[in-house]
């Protein structure tokens, strides 16, 4: 019995002996040179395997292998680093697929267009002009017909002309004409009023005339009104100056509405440019602005007024 005790005894120091040189062999190696069958779990049996081979150091795969066999749990932190290559391989294969079948940008298919109508327009314009007309995706059409455009404001009239051509809504040949109609006015003014009086189509030549007013009061109101009276009365230039009384009023309430007051024969055209002007000036100082109309204005024109402002 005493033997072995003793036996027993020289075993258990022996196990401790031997895991204490392997814990300084994990610390000085780093944590991760610790071989599996060093657990953390104090109080746990420590299984030793040694190899035939001088205790050569096992591979993490070989480790993972041999924790599973002994079936030890597998830290987490463990497990992601034994999976990283994988993990690691399989993102790498889902990029390429994803890149693969990825549509082209359309941003820069875009631009790209953009850019070939650029050097063909100065190669050779009507040949540009030709290709934008057969392009079939509505957006990219758009942007190279008002790139083509742009470049042909040493003649803005053709370049109008072209997009008036080109696209029956006003909406997309308004967008273009925000950007040719100042050019073309500060070239040629007279041109310009010249070719918009002869369109026969109110809408339109309403619209355009409208465009240039309201570009042109952000720099000059007044110069722009004026521009637009040189129009012959019709209710295309009564509408046109709506839009750009309304940006007059909004910097100048009070010379807004004398404007009105003495520019608008007597309709509802006036009445609603009185409204307009005299609301806002109401917002910046309301007390003068209804004193003002009281003095100046008729009993017809405040009634009417009153009425605009109920109907809204």
């Amino acid at each position: 019995m005493v033997k072995y005790k003793n036996f027993a005894y020289k075993t258990m120091i022996c196990s401790i002996g031997i895991g204490m040189a392997l814990s300084v062999v994990g610390v000085q190696n780093g944590v991760e040179s610790l071989p599996s069958f060093v657990q953390s779990d104090i109080g746990k049996p420590v299984p030793l395997s040694i190899s035939g081979n001088g205790g050569e150091q096992q591979t993490p795969q070989n480790s993972l292998e041999e924790s599973r066999r002994l079936g030890e749990p597998i830290h987490e932190s463990r497990r992601d680093r034994l999976n990283e290559p994988l993990a690691a391989e399989t993102a790498s294969s889902a990029l390429d697929t994803a890149t693969k079948n990825t549509p082209d940008d359309p941003q820069k298919r875009l631009q790209r267009q953009v850019e070939k109508a650029k050097k063909w327009v100065t190669d050779d314009l009507q040949a540009a002009q030709r290709w934008a007309e057969g392009i079939d995706d509505p957006d990219i059409r758009y942007h190279v017909i008002k790139t083509i455009a742009l470049t042909m404001l040493e003649t803005p009239e053709k370049a109008a002309e072209w997009v008036m051509e080109m696209f029956p809504g006003m909406q997309s040949r308004g967008r273009i004409f925000l950007e040719i109609m100042p050019v073309w006015r500060r070239k040629d003014l007279s041109g310009m009023s010249k070719w918009l009086a002869q369109l026969s189509d109110d809408p339109v030549q309403q619209g355009l005339i409208t465009i240039n007013g309201v570009i042109w009061a952000r720099e000059d109101p007044l110069a722009a009104l004026k521009w637009i009276l040189q129009f012959p009365e019709s209710k295309v230039r009564n509408q046109s100056l709506l839009p750009v009384l309304h940006k007059f009023a909004s910097m100048e309430p009070e010379r807004a509405s004398i404007w009105a007051l003495k520019h608008f024969p007597e309709s509802e055209t006036r009445y609603v440019a009185l409204h307009q002007t005299t609301s806002i000036w109401q917002a910046y100082d309301k007390e003068f602005a209804i004193y003002w109309m009281e003095h100046n204005l008729s009993d017809l024109e405040q009634e009417e007024i009153e009425k605009i402002t109920k109907e809204l």
